[in-house]
Formats: structure tokens, sequence, C-alpha cells
């Protein structure tokens, strides 16, 4: 029986060598930890300049070249920060603990106070604010906001560090936080004009034959959440309008409470071909459950969703571009100011600037606007609007109780002489 011998198993030759050693050890550098994917997806989403998306990366990886991290390869006579002089260069401590780092996280608009953060890594308090399930911000844009924020401040930290160790003339403190935030202002202003440009390329589009659309969104004023959600037929006539005021502080639970309520009136309707549109991924992904965690706030209306889905299975749910769901959203921010909690009457009480301007996704001169909504309804105002639901709607009988009645300043008010209370059935069958 031979003897054992020792062999090298990541070698092919089982023989053990210096080359052999070195890829070994850097094959475990390079094998990602649990996570690493997650960060990584979360980084290239991000809604951010590209060269900010590779510095988040550098930095959340470690591959910065600090004095500390230098000093592994070879040795560093000052390895100290160029801020402190005191404790050892990293990256860590660069962005987290040196007293400058804090100061200016201090100086910016959102006033971030690092002890606050201290007991987690850069990787780790980026996870934070990038979940989109977060808490911390009220809505999707302010989260956005800081995080760009976030970025910037990193990138200006670093290159004050640069400045300093490479003897050029560093910014005072106040300068740097001036720039971060004229840095942060021109990105949203980027943003913008890149949203504007794109706008001509979307548009909403009709449901097939036989279909019907419900577009949903929410919208938040003064702590206040207001719902709404418009259905369109195959013809891109209105057929439905709710809205509802919900007692809830954050988007994305709103959002879904926004398809819960459709959903539900939808099934009771017996409509068997709908298809449910949302400009929230976040509420999308939880009815889809495509591997996202529910907020233990809104199972209750996701199971909810999800029953009434099984009872109608060839129903879709799917995300829809801002830009295509200014309809819901023009209701829901018209809620703001008219209060109106349940079923929208038909034409003629339609509000104007929302629906025919905004809302039906046709682009109307001032003049056209004007004209359609004059007491003898024209043939643009009819193909718009459907004429059977406006035919429908003059012929209701006034009620006791008033009504809203549209105004010039866009809003609705009390007609003071009555109007007419004009039930949902109105505006057509939804089926």
């Amino acid at each position: 029986m031979e003897p054992l011998k020792p062999f090298w198993a990541p070698s092919k030759s089982v023989k053990f060598s210096a080359k052999a050693a070195f890829n070994a050890i850097q094959l475990s550098k390079s094998t990602p930890t649990p996570g690493d994917e997650g960060v990584g997806k979360r980084i290239w989403s991000l809604d951010v300049h590209n060269r900010l998306k590779l510095f988040i990366w550098r930095t959340l990886f470690d591959t910065l070249p600090t004095k500390g991290k230098l000093g592994h390869f070879f040795h560093i006579v000052e390895p100290e920060c160029p801020f402190c002089l005191f404790q050892e260069e990293t990256s860590h401590h660069l962005f987290l603990r040196c007293p400058f780092a804090e100061r200016l996280w201090l100086c910016s608009k959102w006033q971030v106070r690092l002890a606050l953060w201290l007991h987690l890594s850069l990787r780790e308090w980026f996870m934070q604010i990038s979940n989109p399930t977060s808490r911390d911000f009220p809505d999707v844009d302010t989260q956005l906001e800081f995080i760009t924020t976030w970025a910037i401040t990193l990138d200006q930290i670093w290159k004050a560090r640069n400045d300093r160790t490479h003897g050029n003339v560093p910014q005072q403190l106040d300068t740097i936080a001036r720039n971060i935030l004229k840095m942060t202002g021109e990105h949203f202003v980027a943003r913008r004009t890149r949203k504007v440009r794109t706008q001509n390329n979307e548009e909403w589009t009709p449901p097939p034959q036989d279909w019907i659309k419900v577009n949903t969104d929410v919208a938040f004023k003064d702590d206040k959440c207001f719902t709404a959600f418009i259905v369109r037929d195959q013809n891109s006539t209105v057929t439905h309008a709710a809205t509802k005021e919900i007692f809830v502080n954050n988007a994305f639970i709103g959002e879904t409470r926004a398809i819960r309520i459709a959903a539900e009136l939808l099934h009771k309707e017996e409509c068997e071909l709908v298809i449910v549109e949302s400009d929230s991924i976040v509420a999308i992904q939880w009815i889809k459950g495509e591997d996202q965690e529910v907020d233990i706030a809104a199972k209750t209306d996701v199971k909810k969703i999800k029953k009434i889905w099984n009872c109608r299975p060839k129903w879709d749910f799917s995300k829809i571009s801002r830009l295509c769901n200014g309809m819901a959203h023009g209701l829901a921010k018209w809620n703001h100011g008219a209060n109106w909690d349940g079923p929208i009457p038909p034409p003629p009480h339609f509000p104007k600037t929302y629906f025919v301007i905004r809302g039906l996704d046709h682009t109307l001169t001032s003049a056209q606007a004007d004209d359609a909504w004059s007491r003898r309804p024209t043939e643009e105002f009819m193909r718009l609007l459907g004429d059977r639901a406006y035919k429908h709607a003059l012929e209701r009988q006034p009620h006791q109780r008033p009504v809203p009645q549209l105004c010039r300043n866009q809003l609705w008010v009390d007609a003071a002489g009555g109007g007419s209370e004009v039930e949902s059935s109105a505006w057509g069958s939804m089926h």
C-alpha cells in the first residue's frame, strides 16, 4: 500500500505552486458574498449619472485607493487621514468617522447626523436608504433625492481628499456644501429634461377588443392620501371613475390599496377581461409575488387582490410609466380640494383640466377645450368622452342634494341651486 501523499486540490495537476496559490487567493476574493448581487442590482438601477453609479460601486466594494487599502501592497509613510491626521485612512473612516465628513453631512440639506448611522457599514447604509419598501421617506421622489445627495456627498468628500493628498488648494467646507446642493439640483433638472424628451414617445394605449383597462394612482397632501382609478374601454371612452381618501402614510401601501379598491368594484361587476395598470413597480411586484417581501401593512390588501385574481384568472396586472398615468394621477391630485369620496359623476360635471387636457392623453388647444365644454357639445367632445354617457347625464332629473359643479378655477363647488346627482351607471357598461 502506497503511503498517503499531500496534494493541492485547487490545482488541476494537484501539485502546489506559487501561481496556483495566487489564483486560489484571487478566486476567493472575487467570489461574491451573500447580498453582493442585490447591492450591484440596486446600484445600476439608480436614476443617477453613470459616473456616480461607478463611484458608488467602488465605494461599497472597497476598491477605492485609500491609504489603508494601498498599505496592503506596499509601505505607506503617512497612512493617516488627510483631514483629521489621526486615524488610518479607510473608506469607512473617510466617509463616516472623520470629523470633516461629520460636519459636511450636517451641513447638507438633510442635516444628516452620522452618529445615528455609525453602527452600519457604508453598504448596509446604502441598502437601507435604497430599499424600495423603506418607510424612511414619504415618497419615491424624496427617496431618490436623498440617494442622489448621498452619492454626490461621497463623491465630493473623495474629491476633497484627493486635493489635500496631492497638494492642490483645498476648498472650504461651506463651498463644498454649496457645490453638493448645486449638483443635486442639476441632476434633477437633467432628469426632468430627459422625461420631457421621452414624453412624446410614451402614451397610454387602449385595451384590446372587449377588454377594459383600469389605471390607479394616489396623491399625498397635508398627511392625507387620496386614491383614484379610471376605467376605459377599447375606444378610450371613460366608463367609470372614483376617488377615495385613505389613511396611510406610505406611497407603496397607498398604491396597493388603490388597486384593491378598483379590483373589488370590477370583481363585483363581474368583469372578466380586465387590465389593471399602476405606476408603482413595488405594488405590482407584491401582487405578482416577484421576490418582493410584502410590507406587513399591505399584506391584507395584497391577499385580497390575489384572492380576486384567482377568481378572475384572465385579469392582468402591469406596471405603466408615470407619463402614461396622468389621468388617474390628475384625478387623485384634483381630489385634494374636492374631497370627493366615491364614483365621479359623468359629464357635464367632469373636472375640465385634468380629464380633457391632461387626462385623456390627447393634446387640445385652449380654444378646443373651451369649445368642448360649451353647453352645445361638439363632435370633438363627443369623440373624447362618448355621446351615450353625455346624453344620459343630461336626461337625469335633478335631486335635492347639491353635487359638485365645474367652475373656472378647476375645482368643484356645491351648486347653491342644486344640481343633478348622477350615479355611476350613467358612465356606461364596464363589461
